[in-house]
């Protein structure tokens, strides 16, 4: 099997070395920085997510929707309840322990082919390309994805992305990482030309100097990810 072939079977699945303990999300393999973007880019968040049995996301706060916009063999199947703070919208009943009711005992959703749109969409893995991770009910999270970085313009279009979703968050003291995201992507064009500056400064450093950049780096990202 060629190494492309093998690294892409790897996708989804958690990294063995960064799974993190004391209730930290794990560490999975996302694949290559720029495809994935690039296929976010022109889906947004309709591809397949790499699941590989988690099922973080079905605790996730309030999944609401429009009824109107869900075909009606699937509404027929789901357990709604009226959206006490959207007129015309509607969401999935919760279990006390807050995961969705359709959420079985064995971990699998009960539901899948009538699943609603937001369920559809949902992609966890675009809060790894900005460094961050979401947060839902019963303490849980989405898995970190980490992405294989392959070129200078990947390295600089990551940069950018999480310039621009960092700075929504200094200036925020409430936020959430959706709107990191979002953010991060309305900003992207005016935080290049900084990451392309940074990027130049750091080819200068020696070795040691840019791992020690990137190293504290990553430390302020896991700071942000405990507060996300």
């Amino acid at each position: 099997m060629g190494e492309a072939k093998r690294r892409h079977k790897l996708i989804g699945q958690e990294i063995e070395a960064g799974v993190s303990q004391d209730g930290k999300p794990a560490l999975r393999y996302g694949g290559r920085f720029g495809e994935y973007l690039a296929d976010y880019r022109r889906t947004k968040s309709t591809s397949p997510v790499p699941c590989n049995g988690c099922n973080a996301c079905c605790y996730y706060n309030k999944i609401d929707f429009e009824p109107t916009k869900e075909r009606p063999e699937d509404l027929a199947h789901l357990d709604m309840i009226p959206d006490p703070d959207r007129e015309g919208f509607v969401m999935l009943r919760k279990r006390d322990d807050g995961g969705c009711v359709h959420l079985g005992p064995d971990g699998q959703c009960g539901v899948y082919e009538h699943r609603p749109l937001p369920c559809r969409k949902y992609d966890c893995r675009i809060f790894g390309v900005i460094g961050l991770v979401d947060t839902f009910d019963g303490d849980r999270r989405s898995p970190a994805w980490s992405f294989d970085i392959l070129s200078l313009k990947e390295r600089t279009e990551a940069i950018a992305l999480q310039i621009a979703a960092f700075k929504y968050i200094s200036t925020h003291p409430i936020w959430t990482a959706a709107e990191a995201v979002k953010e991060a992507f309305l900003g992207f064009r005016e935080a290049l030309p900084k990451a392309e500056k940074l990027m130049t400064a750091v080819a200068k450093l020696s070795p040691a100097e840019r791992e020690k950049v990137f190293e504290q780096a990553a430390e302020y990202a896991e700071g942000l990810k405990r507060h996300a």
